[in-house]
Order: C-alpha cells, then structure tokens, then sequence
C-alpha cells in the first residue's frame, strides 16, 4: 500500500472511532436523562417546582436559592434538605451547574465573547464565571 492510502485509512479509523464513541456518549446520556425523569416522579412536589423555577430562570442574575424559596413558598433550609436528599446536590451548585452547562453550550458556538456569555448565562460578571470554570 502507498503511504498516502495508508495514511487515508488511518484517518477514516480514527473517524469512525469517534462516531462510535459519541454515539455511546449519547446512549449513555440518554439513559441517564431516563434514570434522573424517574427520580424526578417521585421527587417532592416543592422539589419539582423549584426545579421548573431554576430551568425558567436561571439565565437571569436575580434567580439564587432564596428567590426560589420564596417563589415555591418554602425556607431555604427546607429547599435545601429536599434537593439534599433527593438530588444529593445542594440548590446552589445545581443552578450554578444549569448556568455552567449553558455557558458552555454557548462557549462552543463562537459567536459571544466570554462577558456576552457570562450576561447570557446568568452569572452578575464575567470573573465570577471565570472562577466556576477552574
């Protein structure tokens, strides 16, 4: 063989690897999405509203645990222990995880500069998103 068919087979290897491994990666995603739905069936009802309240607003600087206390008519210490004993996360690291998850979404297009998106994500200023992505 010459080097260059070589060198193209290689290639295609390579690009088939990684279509295998991303579709796993899907499939794996899929199954976890599947597996958190059904928790959240089961979860309680404030845990559910408070989550339909972070997926609503987290894009906005104004939304944190206590603004999401308040809108489901619960105390933080309460919203905690739910998110606690259901999700085993706290409130605040998943709303700052929605942000990040989004920032990173943005981050990949290439079209928003790193303030645009830290505005678009929620975060109040370019440095503190700075700091959540070390």
């Amino acid at each position: 063989m010459t080097y260059y068919l070589q060198k193209n087979i290689k290639a295609i290897y390579l690009d088939i690897l990684v279509i295998i491994f991303n579709l796993f990666y899907k499939i794996a995603e899929q199954i976890a999405i599947q597996n958190y739905n059904k928790r959240l069936l089961l979860a309680p009802p404030k845990l559910q509203s408070a989550l339909a309240y972070f997926h609503e607003n987290f894009t906005t600087p104004e939304t944190n645990v206590e603004s999401c206390a308040k809108h489901i008519n619960t105390s933080t210490v309460y919203l905690r222990k739910i998110f606690n004993s259901s999700l085993n996360t706290s409130p605040l690291k998943y709303l700052n995880n929605l942000r990040m998850n989004y920032a990173i979404e943005l981050l990949k297009t290439g079209y928003y500069s790193i303030e645009e998106i830290a505005n678009l994500s929620g975060f109040y200023d370019p440095k503190c998103s700075h700091c959540k992505f070390r």
